[in-house]
């Protein structure tokens, strides 16, 4: 039991720190679904809990993942200078630049040829010190 509740208790300690981190959502989430997968696979576990029992809490971790997963949280991801989005599948991928897209539309910006510029590194993201900085720096400020 205690191996099933700990990734998600880890999770949810981390989520609600007081350190901005829309960025690691995603990962979050995946770990704890990754981590409950893997605990009904071995055989403690599955003595505790029958068969329709792990499916039914397998089924609601995955309900909850897209419950609170929003396309907010794959744009902060991509907009992460450490990691660029690269864990992003293609669908996610697509859902966080139309998410930036939208944002733009909205607040009447064109952000698609800066979005462009800081994915390939060209313009301005193609100074060495931004990069760097961007080592240093908490995602959410940079």
């Amino acid at each position: 039991m205690i191996n099933l509740l700990t990734p998600i208790v880890n999770a949810i300690t981390v989520l609600e720190s007081n350190h901005n981190l829309i960025h690691r959502v995603r990962s979050l989430l995946n770990d704890v679904e990754k981590k409950v997968e893997a605990c009904f696979s071995s055989s403690i576990t599955n003595s505790l809990f029958s068969i329709s029992e792990e499916l039914n809490i397998m089924n609601n971790v995955a309900k909850r993942k897209i419950f609170i997963l929003g396309k907010i949280h794959l744009a902060a991801e991509l907009l992460d200078p450490k990691s660029q989005g690269l864990e992003l599948n293609a669908d996610e991928r697509a859902d966080a630049l139309e998410f930036i897209y939208n944002l733009g539309v909205e607040m009447k910006i064109d952000i698609m040829n800066d979005l462009s510029d800081y994915q390939s590194k060209q313009g301005y993201f193609a100074k060495k010190f931004i990069w760097e900085n961007s080592l240093i720096t908490d995602p959410v400020k940079w």
